[in-house]
């Protein structure tokens, strides 16, 4: 069970950690991208308009997901200590007295 609960913490660490690089690259680099987008003389693909609405979602409500990436990282990093520690004490070698 303790590897399994330290499993599931690192993988909502990562989860977490993906999440929040996802939205500092929507913060400061999307903003060129779709510049350069709108520069050129062509119709943009579908994958290009789901990004933009995208970037466009997240610039309208970056004040309200922000924060709570944040704390669901911080939250799963905390989670993914405290099962490291229950592991690691679970595993001590106790030795019988003579």
């Amino acid at each position: 069970m303790k590897n399994v609960q330290t499993s599931l913490a690192a993988l909502a660490s990562l989860l977490t950690a993906c999440l929040l690089a996802a939205a500092v690259f929507v913060r400061f680099a999307l903003p060129g991208v779709i510049a350069a987008w709108g520069q050129e003389d062509r119709s943009l693909s579908l994958i290009e308009k789901l990004t933009v609405n995208i970037g466009m979602f997240y610039f309208s409500f970056q004040l309200l997901i922000l924060p709570i990436l944040l704390l669901a990282f911080l939250a799963s990093l905390a989670w993914l200590i405290l099962a490291m520690s229950r592991g690691r004490a679970g595993n001590k070698i106790v030795r019988a007295s003579t």
